[in-house]
């Protein structure tokens, strides 16, 4: 085992892998808050705009390792030789979460990850902000998440305390965030975001609420989120906010958009004149003999923005156009991707009418993935996955100015432009652009406004290109011709399980500024199968996971000494690996791939790589991870000066006579001693199978997480009824009953009455073994509005029941008067006079009168006067000035609690 924890240290300490010897420093983010962290008021105000002028890679021979020898190359069989943690970095769910802190690291977010981040802003306030629905002033947390210390592609999903949510604007509405879509409660919070794009301007939100925050507060050049939390009614805050406080934030996120891809541009600037791009619904496209369905399927990276666009079954063209303003006399290159969805032949048309110096016509086939040009340039069509290509056509704008218009036609089957569709069969559009030049660049979506992106960098989650991208960071150089061939592997498609087809190497990883070069590195080299090594120029090489036949052989006399191992056994050799990735599906959770097995009885070891996104990749990780650990062969040995030709070879050929071993070997490291041109090597030997093994028959099940209910929920009671309390002696009761419940769980009653002056919910606990209680002190005549829920010991609530409050009136007397003695009306000009004797019975305290014009109907009538009388006593009532016409009325005896006695009635008298 000493030999392992040496090899292991040896790795860790290298020149070419740790950077410089010395420690990295700290590099402060955010500081300057305000107040107390979490809690008060604060804003970041100072951020770091580099990343550090401290992480550089210094020079490649000075310094040394702890065992004094400079590592030249290393790859993941070193890792998985020393049989030893890797050097620990935070794992995916680790950064799910916001913390609130005086300074916190610069982060980096490559690929597609998701995460939270730490408070950049936090404050309450109960002012004004617009919802969907109008003014809402309730008390409100605004609290900003910064999600990366630079400009990135942007969201793909919102997660607000573990759960998705969706947004109608910038507001959330999902339940049970969205309470009851009735408006009265609704649209509790807001999420605003910034991708740290030049023009970022600050949020409005803060500007109008906070007088401390101006306009110099926009974060320029970072990604972040604003939010604010509003505060619900009690009955609903557990609902809301689980956590008891605003909600973490933790997104899916696009990352960096300026990774450098040399396969695509020289380094220029390069416009997306395109409006809209991504939604064709919009009124910037004009539609003719088509509709649009937004939203509706997921876009190359994954996300649910791509459009269906359907034609009618009008036999006319049927396209989507655009009209925009060009440099006139200026070869431009029109693109969009297209997916076939029923509909499969595409044509994009640069007319001579149009704004165009000569009509430039090519045709797309989506199944085929061919392109054909009618007239004009060459087209050119890329296949980006999963059904996606992304079309392309050279044209030129003639010499005027003005706007020049393109369009997107859907053909037909045949190839012909006018036709008449059925109305369902279409095509799924994304990602439209217009840019000027002679070939296409990286896509750069838009808004309202033309967008400008440096031409060959952008969104990418191609290991290759990002590890390029990390290097420089670090201070490393590297040779982009190399890079662009390492990136082409990468793009290459591999077969999964499932029988699909996949990106060989993708790297989707957060990185921050504590890290150092050797943590980082060891999270790429395990993401991608990667080796490393230095170049001859001093550059930094590195390949990724693939076989390629060795061009060096090492014979007898190149070794001044040499040792062979055999496949090691023991207790301690693995059998069993299984790789801890990042798994999609389960909401960007951690998830262990199915394990590679060689011996069902060794020990298993499970590496976590929260850079890998894929189950595939993981596995073909652990795959490579297991055979590298159990060689058929392991050699190390001393060679002479021809190290140097074995500095940049990740596979060499070792034929060594006098052993009688010929076998071709992968190099674990590769070492210069010091003071001399002799070289310590150690390899193991490879098996180019084990770099595409056939993921149908090897690549085992993802491990099931079937949903298993479970009665976690809270049950609320059954039912709840009320009724006024007879026989109190005058005093207004009113009794809530419910079913008996469990006795594990305490009943809560909730009740508020506008006619009673309690308008906003009381909540009144129940005692042990109740199923009742009884509402004292209640206004006579009032009405009261009641739920109950069930309570556990540990503070978890059912929801309330009813939905809709039972409504119950407080009645002190419920015993009703007897009939009126008598009840007459009579015409008295133009009123109407109504006479009626109360009856002899204590009960009795007035008369309710009610009118119908132009009906005998009680159900047209209403109350118009209360009468209060003695019992047994003559009384009137004179209605003045009713109108011309019929009237009927009614009356009816009630006591103190307005409960009425029999009704009098109908009398109808006429007014001319």
């Amino acid at each position: 085992m000493r030999i392992r924890n040496l090899a292991l240290a040896a790795l860790l300490s290298t020149t070419c892998l740790a950077g410089q010897a010395k420690a990295d420093p700290v590099t402060a983010f955010i500081g300057g808050f305000l107040n107390a962290a979490g809690f008060g008021t604060y804003l970041a105000t100072g951020a770091v705009g580099a990343w550090s002028a401290g992480f550089t890679a210094g020079s490649w021979l000075a310094g040394g390792s702890l065992l004094s020898r400079v590592v030249l190359s290393v790859g993941l069989s070193a890792l998985s030789q020393a049989l030893m943690p890797t050097p620990s970095v935070p794992s995916p769910s680790d950064r799910q979460v916001n913390w609130a802190q005086p300074v916190s690291y610069q982060e980096r977010v490559y690929g597609r990850v998701r995460k939270g981040g730490p408070f950049c802003f936090s404050a309450a306030s109960r002012a004004d902000v617009t919802n969907p629905d109008g003014t809402d002033d309730r008390f409100k947390r605004h609290y900003g998440i910064l999600i990366a210390a630079h400009s990135t592609r942007g969201p793909v999903q919102h997660f607000l305390d573990k759960r998705p949510v969706e947004l109608e604007g910038d507001f959330v509405s999902t339940e049970p965030i969205w309470y009851d879509g009735k408006g009265r409660w609704a649209w509790h919070g807001s999420i605003r975001t910034y991708t740290g794009q030049p023009g970022q301007a600050v949020d409005p939100i803060w500007d109008a609420v906070f007088p401390e925050v101006t306009a110099a507060d926009d974060f320029k050049g970072l990604s972040y989120a604003a939010l604010y939390a509003a505060r619900p009614p009690n009955n609903v805050f557990s609902k809301i906010y689980p956590s008891g406080r605003e909600w973490v934030y933790a997104p899916v996120w696009d990352g960096c958009d300026t990774v450098y891809d040399p396969r695509v541009g020289d380094d220029t600037l390069r416009w997306n004149y395109c409006l809209r791009s991504e939604d064709f619904g919009h009124a910037v496209w004009s539609k003719a003999a088509v509709t649009v369905t937004t939203d509706g399927a997921a876009a190359p990276g994954g996300a649910l923005t791509a459009d269906l666009v359907v034609p009618t079954t009008a036999n006319s063209s049927h396209y989507v156009l655009q009209s925009i303003t060009l440099d006139p006399s200026t070869d431009h290159v029109v693109s969009v991707y297209a997916k076939a969805a029923a509909r499969d032949r595409l044509r994009i048309q640069c007319g001579t009418g149009s704004g165009w110096s000569a009509s430039t016509l090519a045709d797309f086939n989506l199944t085929a993935g061919t392109a054909t040009a009618t007239a004009g340039l060459t087209p050119q069509i890329e296949g980006v996955g999963g059904g996606w290509y992304r079309c392309s056509v050279r044209a030129t704008t003639n010499a005027s100015t003005g706007s020049r218009s393109f369009l997107l036609l859907l053909m037909s089957p045949t190839g012909a432009q006018t036709y008449a569709g059925d109305g369902s069969s279409g095509m799924l559009l994304w990602g439209a652009q217009v840019e000027a030049g002679a070939e296409v660049s990286t896509y750069k979506p838009t808004e309202g406004a033309a967008v400008s992106a440096i031409w060959g960098r952008g969104w990418t989650d191609n290991a290759a290109l990002i590890i390029a991208d990390v290097a420089e960071l670090y201070g490393f150089a590297v040779d982009w011709d190399e890079v662009a061939a390492e990136a082409d592997i990468c793009d290459q498609l591999v077969t999964n399980r499932d029988g699909g087809t996949q990106r060989r190497w993708t790297i989707n990883m957060v990185i921050d500024s504590s890290m150092t070069w050797e943590q980082v590195r060891s999270e790429m080299m395990k993401a991608c199968d990667a080796f490393f090594y230095e170049r001859r120029d001093g550059k930094l090489g590195f390949k990724v996971g693939y076989y390629s036949a060795p061009t060096v052989t090492l014979t007898d006399a190149d070794f001044l000494s040499i040792s062979i191992r055999d496949r090691a056994w023991g207790s301690d050799v693995i059998g069993q690996v299984a790789v801890k990735y990042v798994e999609p599906a389960l909401d960007y959770q951690e998830e262990l791939t199915g394990a590679v097995v060689a011996d069902a009885q060794g020990d298993r070891h499970e590496e976590p790589c929260g850079a890998i996104n894929s189950h595939n990749q993981a596995w073909r990780v652990g795959y490579r991870w297991l055979a590298t650990a159990r060689p058929p062969y392991s050699v190390s040995g001393t060679i002479g000066p021809i190290g140097y030709e074995c500095m940049e070879q990740r596979f060499l050929r070792i034929t060594h006579a006098e052993a009688g071993f010929d076998e071709v070997v992968e190099v674990s490291r590769l070492t210069r001693n010091g003071g001399s041109h002799t070289f310590s090597l150690d390899v193991v030997s490879v098996d180019a199978g084990d770099f595409a093994p056939d993921a149908l028959t090897l690549e085992p099940a993802r491990p099931l997480r079937a949903v298993v209910a479970e009665e976690d929920d809270v049950a609320a009671p059954a039912s709840l009824t009320g009724e006024a309390v007879e026989g109190t002696g005058g005093v207004a009761l009113i009794e809530w009953a419910w079913p008996v419940q469990p006795e594990d769980l305490r009943q809560q009653l909730q009740i508020r009455s506008v006619d009673g002056g309690v308008p906003d919910w009381q909540i009144v606990d129940a005692g042990e073994g109740q199923s009742s209680l009884v509402s004292t002190g209640l206004v006579d005549g009032a009405t009261y509005e009641a739920q109950v829920r069930n309570r556990t010991p540990g503070g978890r609530v059912s929801p309330w029941y009813p939905a809709v409050p039972l409504a119950v009136q407080a009645v002190a007397n419920s015993a009703a008067p007897a009939a009126l003695v008598a009840f007459g009306a009579a015409v008295s000009g133009s009123d109407a006079v109504l006479t009626f004797t109360a009856p002899n019975d204590g009960q009795y305290a007035a008369t309710r009168i009610w009118r119908a014009d132009g009906s005998t109907d009680f159900g047209d009538a209403v109350a118009i006067r209360t009468e209060f009388g003695a019992p047994n006593a003559a009384d009137s009532y004179t209605d003045v000035g009713p109108g011309v016409g019929s009237h009927s009325y009614w009356a009816e005896p009630i006591n103190g609690s307005g409960i009425a006695g029999p009704r009098s009635g109908p009398q109808t008298i006429t007014i001319i």
